[in-house]
């Protein structure tokens, strides 16, 4: 029996740093882990089809950006060869890393952009 509370994508030192150069967030408050969500609570099947996933590196394409006065977050798009179908996995409508939020404002807002 597998089971896991979160399933996401965090993105190392260097590519939070080419993203902050490249987007700098709009907001007071940076999320300390920059991620794509791919499941919170996944249920039993969500966390088996992830588990092989567990430990490896990805490459993700990124889309356009958007914001507002409490939130910013930049569209994922695609996750590059040989990885691409882990991008079927993710249970977020609209998959995203969150760049920054008002301060105050939790930085789940990002799902709401």
């Amino acid at each position: 029996q597998f089971a896991a509370a979160y399933a996401g994508v965090y993105l190392d030192a260097a590519s939070v740093a080419l993203l902050s150069s490249r987007m700098p967030p709009k907001n007071g408050s940076i999320p300390a882990q920059p991620h794509l969500t791919l499941a919170h609570k996944p249920n039993a099947s969500t966390a088996r089809a992830l588990r092989p996933w567990v430990g490896t590196t990805v490459e993700l394409i990124l889309g356009g950006e958007a914001h507002d006065a409490q939130g910013h977050a930049v569209r994922v798009v695609g996750v590059a060869p040989p990885h691409a179908e882990l991008l079927s996995l993710c249970e977020n409508a609209h998959p995203h890393v969150t760049l920054s939020s008002a301060i105050g404002t939790p930085h789940v807002y990002s799902n709401a952009l």
